[in-house]
């Protein structure tokens, strides 16, 4: 009968998997074991050798989100967000803008609060965008996520009209653009038909 035996303990095993489980547990050493098939005597080989080095991985470039992206369902990172004088000025555009959109997002028009409003740059940062007040709107999390670096008039486009075979973020968007578009028009009527005054966004023929 094979005595199955630890080579670094001297610990007599009950099978082969009960050494490997020993060997992993008790000294849990870091190297690649490569266990040679071959008995000397009555123990078993277990021979240790160091651990390959890795091979260098070369780091992927970055894609550009475009349309189709969008399309698919790629969510793109967020832009590095300015620091310092110049974070002081982002945050009191992003303000500016939500108070002349009315508290509501500028793509889909729900509504927004300070804590959960977002500053999208209406031409993206990749594409030459600035932290001006007039290239920053504010936007909900999901609408800025989605646009990544598309214009604004490409974004509005899509979201108005998705095309076939859509990711489901761009499907909730248009709906969410849909779903508001009629609440906002549909409390401005009554407000009017009530003498009431309606303090919502502008919408017009969107």
């Amino acid at each position: 009968m094979t005595i199955y035996r630890c080579p670094y303990c001297t610990v007599d095993a009950g099978g082969f998997r009960s050494l490997w489980a020993h060997i992993v547990k008790r000294h849990k050493l870091s190297y690649e074991f490569d266990l040679v098939m071959a008995e000397a005597g009555d123990r078993f080989i277990v021979k240790r050798v160091p651990k390959r080095p890795k091979e260098a991985k070369t780091p992927a470039l970055p894609v550009a989100p475009t349309q189709s992206n969008a399309i698919s369902g790629y969510t793109p990172s967020p832009p590095k967000k300015p620091t310092g004088v110049n974070r002081a000025f982002y945050v009191m555009h992003r303000g500016d803008a939500l108070r002349a959109q009315k508290h509501t997002c500028f793509y889909c028009y729900c509504p927004l609060t300070v804590r959960v409003a977002t500053a999208d740059h209406r031409i993206a940062q990749a594409r030459g965008g600035k932290h001006s007040r007039d290239n920053l709107a504010a936007a909900c999390a999901d609408c800025n996520g989605l646009k990544g670096t598309m214009s604004e008039v490409e974004f509005k486009r899509l979201i108005k009209a998705p095309p076939a075979g859509a990711s489901l973020p761009l499907l909730l968007a248009w709906s969410r653009r849909r779903t508001w578009l009629a609440t906002h028009r549909a409390t401005r009527r009554l407000s009017r038909l009530f003498g009431l005054r309606y303090d919502g966004p502008v919408i017009g023929r969107n």
